[in-house]
């Protein structure tokens, strides 16, 4: 039986799903244990679902897309940077060091990958932080400007 609700749910679980970079193969319905074989649920019931959160999650993807911003990369050094400043080994450092700059790495443009983003940055440096050190910060920093920007 088919319900509107539901069906909007699961789009609604889909867009978050792409809002949040995960990739399509995420989708649960796709999971051994939401297939019709286990639950029980005609092949038409389980398609349903399992096209409406695959509704919800290309939608979002598809409006992520088209809603980016294309800036230089020297733009995006400098965005990123910014965002480096504020993290507390490298603020740690400028406050220790006057001359101290945040160095980053120009971006490398690549084909669009699943999560929308056609551009990376490896690496930065600031005075002594070790840059292994607050890897994962500085991950989140750049693929938070992934998400927001391309590379023009």
């Amino acid at each position: 039986m088919k319900n509107p609700f539901e069906e909007s749910v699961l789009e609604q679980d889909g867009a978050r799903a792409a809002q949040d970079g995960r990739s399509w193969q995420c989708n649960p319905y796709l999971r051994r244990e939401n297939m019709p074989q286990a639950t029980g649920e005609t092949l038409q019931e389980w398609s349903r679902k399992h096209d409406a959160w695959q509704r919800g999650f290309e939608g979002r993807a598809a409006a992520v897309l088209q809603t980016k911003e294309a800036l230089p990369a020297e733009v995006l050094v400098t965005v990123i940077a910014s965002r480096l400043r504020d993290l507390p080994a490298v603020r740690e450092e400028l406050a220790r060091d006057r001359y101290c700059v945040v160095r980053v790495e120009l971006p490398r443009a690549h084909p669009r990958d699943h999560h929308g983003r056609n551009w990376d940055v490896d690496s930065f440096e600031c005075g002594n932080v070790d840059p292994g050190s607050c890897e994962t910060a500085f991950r989140a920093e750049v693929d938070q400007v992934r998400d927001r920007y391309d590379l023009a």
